[in-house]
This record gives structure tokens, sequence and C-alpha cells, in this order.
């Protein structure tokens, strides 16, 4: 689509609106800050960061002032170049491949990249549009911030390219990447974002079945409701959305999507309930306390579930290949792990509502 105009490009922003419920510049801008962000690996959440610091936020100035006025106006840049790309394809930005970027970072449209229109440079960044013209040094990091994630997504999911299963391969879209960051780690070498919320989940699980099977609490009326009211959906396999007739057993989609609406039922039951007495997520009340802790652990991967679910909704190709595209392992690992806390929890309501009951 070219950048002139006509009716394509005036449907195209009001379809991010759509979909996102925020422009096109907006989104993009962030996205490219999460690649830029990942590839430096810096995040101000990185709480092993701060661990390593010695409890201590603040960052060392030099490499503070590298990303202000570098890594910034590069991801700007990263921003722009991708803006452009899904502009010119008509699709939306998150649908944008990520090596197409390169095309108007030094490739054949290298010369549109500040064609009109420009979008707005962001308020409380240091700069404008014009000081990064001509910048060969931010070009340059903008490049490697794109060549540095395609070769780390071709690590990660070399064993799906490798299956025997008759998937091709498939372009990284610029969503997929981001959602796949989403359940990665924040720099290499250490633990995927969602391992403590897992982690703490566990535990609490853990011990409050501990505690119920060794008859030191037991559960009144409220969490008894609470527990018969939850078990069916913890323990029911995963059957939305609706898989095509020739597909046989569970899909991932349904997996993720499942796990979406098992934090939406939880929280019902907690509202439902109160979330005082037995439901208090207080580590003192095992039951409120387990039950908090797995809703925090589902809810990370809820923005996923979400997307994962309108880009089936829109599905042109075969589940393989739709899931080899947009599935990577990081999101599979994820899933899993979720899984595991999901049957610890299923467990934990069987043996509520069985209580006291004879062996």
């Amino acid at each position: 689509m070219p950048d002139a105009g006509g009716e394509a490009a005036a449907a195209w922003e009001p379809a991010h609106r759509q979909a996102y419920r925020e422009g096109s510049w907006k989104r993009v801008g962030r996205l490219a800050w999460a690649l830029t962000k990942r590839h430096i690996g810096y995040d101000p959440g990185d709480v092993e960061a701060i661990e390593e610091n010695g409890g201590s936020s603040v960052e060392d100035p030099e490499k503070s002032q590298q990303r202000l006025v570098r890594w910034m106006p590069a991801a700007q840049l990263l921003a722009l170049a991708l803006w452009r790309a899904a502009r010119d394809a008509d699709v939306l930005v998150e649908a944008v491949p990520l090596e197409r970027a390169l095309w108007w970072l030094g490739g054949a449209r290298h010369n549109d990249l500040y064609a009109d229109p420009l979008p707005a440079w962001p308020s409380g960044l240091p700069g404008r549009w014009g000081r990064t013209r001509g910048r060969e040094d931010l070009m340059e990091s903008a490049r490697q911030v794109v060549t540095w994630h395609l070769m780390q997504d071709r690590a990660e999911n070399l064993a799906l390219a490798d299956t025997e299963d008759g998937t091709d391969d498939v372009p990284l879209l610029l969503g997929d990447r981001c959602r796949a960051l989403a359940s990665g780690p924040y720099r290499d070498g250490h633990k995927a974002r969602w391992v403590d919320s897992v982690h703490f989940a566990t535990r609490d699980v853990g011990w409050a079945s501990a505690e119920l099977r060794a008859g030191l609490w037991r559960p009144g009326s409220q969490a008894l409701h609470a527990a018969q009211a939850l078990h069916p959906s913890l323990a029911a396999a995963p059957d939305a959305p609706a898989l095509p007739k020739e597909i046989t057993g569970v899909a991932w989609i349904q997996r993720v999507v499942r796990l979406a609406h098992l934090r939406s039922a939880i929280e019902t039951v907690q509202d439902h309930h109160g979330r005082a007495d037995e439901l208090d997520p207080h580590p003192a009340r095992p039951f409120g306390s387990a039950l908090a802790s797995v809703a925090c652990a589902l809810s990370q991967i809820d923005a996923t579930a979400r997307d994962l679910e309108v880009l089936w909704a829109v599905r042109e190709t075969g589940v393989a290949l739709w899931e080899r595209a947009h599935l990577p392992i990081p999101i599979r690992e994820h899933i899993i792990a979720l899984e595991e806390v999901v049957a610890a929890a299923s467990g934990l309501c069987f043996d509520m509502i069985h209580f006291g009951e004879p062996h």
C-alpha cells in the first residue's frame, strides 16, 4: 500500500484502534522498545538484575547514558521502519514480518524512511526526527536489534523448524516475537519471567494440600463451595475454540485459551464468595492464598491468549502451520508450566470436596 493514501490508507489506522484500542504508532513504538530492551538485556522489571545489584534499582550512569543517546533513538528508528513496512503492506503492525524493517533501514526502501507522513516524535524522549537523519550509528543499532532477534528466534525454535509434520518455515512476525519475549527471560541465561509466579503458586497449592492431608486445617462452607464451583473447570480438558473436523487431539490454541478462561473463573468465584475469611489471600489462609497465587500466575499469559484468539479467528492456514508461526517454544513452555499448576489446584479442590470421606 503506498503512503500516498487512498481508501486502504484511510482504513489502516482505524483498524489498529479497533484491534488494539490504541493507534498504530503508539503500539509499534512500545513493541520496538520491547525488542530493543531484550537485545541489550535491560528492563526495569528484571528483579534478578536488582538482586544482583545488592537490592538497588540504581543503574550505572554510563549504561543509562548509553541507553538514552543510542538505544532509545535507535528503537524509534526501528519503530518507524516497522510502521512504514506495515503501512506499505496494509497489515496491522503486529502482523508485519520483522525482517521487513531492514528494507527501510538501509535496504531497498531506505530513501522512503523519512517520507511524509512522519509520525510524532515521542514526548518525553530527547531529540527529534531531524537529529536521527543521517545517523548511521543509530541506523546500524536498529538493524542490529532486528538481526539479533531473527537469529535468536531461529535458535529458540529450531526444534519446531526441524519437525517432520510437513510444517513450512514461516516469517517471524513482530507480534509473535514480542509475545515470545513475554514468556521468555529478560536476559540470556536467566530464568523466564513467569518462573517466580509459577513457583509461588506451586508452593502455595502444595502447602495447602499438605496442611489439609495432615488435618491442620479443614475447609469450611465458604472454601468448600468455592472448591465445588471451581473443580469442574479445573479438571476439564481444553475444548475451545473448535478445531477442524480432521484434527484429533488438543491444539495449543485450546490449551492457552483454557488457561485464560480459568483465571477468569477463579476471579469470578473469588468475587462471588468474597475475598475475606477462607478466601482471604493472606498467607495464613491456605485456600485463599493458593487461589490468589494461581490466579496471579495465570494472569501472566492473559495478553498472549487474547492475541492468539484474535489471530485464530482470522486463520488462513492449516493448524500445524498456524501453531508453528504463532506458538514458539517459550510460549509452549509457559503453557506447560501453568497446566501443571492447574492440575495441582484441581487436586486440591478434589481433596477439599472429599475431605473426611473414607478412602
